[in-house]
């Protein structure tokens, strides 16, 4: 989308359609000449200086022996990497696994909070890691899960429209969810920020798309 690495790696902070309006309203891609010259509203410190800090950061972690002197490295990660066939409660799947949900969660914290609470399945196609199982490999493992643990849709979601002076604590107990859920799910960085007019996702357990 915006044809070069250092653009893609700044659009990572910045977004997309910012560097392509940056890229056309200085018609170059050159990274030093937009970040020297582009004056965009939200083109700020964090974004005009992400690809030089990307950049750092990847020197560091190549060359960390000569930043930190000599480090006892981690061992390699020995999980077991699932490709999940279909959606999934992790409860369920953590009881057919014999595996407690805490371990699944401390090794896949790129699953959202409402995975864990339930509100949710993990995702069809995610890649699951799991603690080694033996000499299971990793199709082995799947094969020995019964086909009646994946679903084929996701949990459906419903709306509320949010009334004026409402919250979402008093909203939460009305469709039996946690305030938590709500900010989790909408993705809210303040909680007491919602707005009349606001649709909110809810989640609803056990129905399907």
């Amino acid at each position: 989308m915006t044809g070069t690495w250092p653009t893609a790696i700044t659009a990572y902070n910045h977004g997309a359609g910012g560097m392509k309006r940056a890229i056309a309203d200085l018609r170059t891609t050159d990274i030093e000449t937009i970040v020297r010259r582009y004056r965009g509203r939200a083109f700020g410190f964090a974004s005009r200086n992400f690809y030089v800090s990307f950049l750092a950061a990847a020197e560091v972690r190549s060359e960390a022996d000569r930043y930190f002197g000599p480090l006892k490295r981690d061992p390699p990660d020995a999980s077991l990497v699932v490709r999940l066939p279909g959606y999934v409660s992790i409860d369920a799947l953590a009881r057919a696994l014999s595996v407690d949900a805490q371990t699944i969660a401390r090794n896949n914290p790129s699953l959202r909070s409402v995975v864990w609470q339930g509100a949710r399945l993990a995702p069809r196609g995610h890649r699951l890691y799991l603690p080694p199982q033996g000499d299971l490999t990793a199709s082995a493992l799947l094969a020995r899960l019964p086909t009646s643990l994946w679903s084929n849709a996701q949990i459906a979601d419903l709306y509320h429209v949010v009334s004026r002076g409402e919250t979402l604590s008093a909203i939460a107990p009305r469709y039996g969810v946690r305030v938590a859920d709500l900010v989790a799910l909408n993705g809210l960085r303040n909680p007491n920020a919602i707005r009349a007019g606001q649709r909110l996702t809810l989640p609803v357990r056990g129905a399907s798309r």
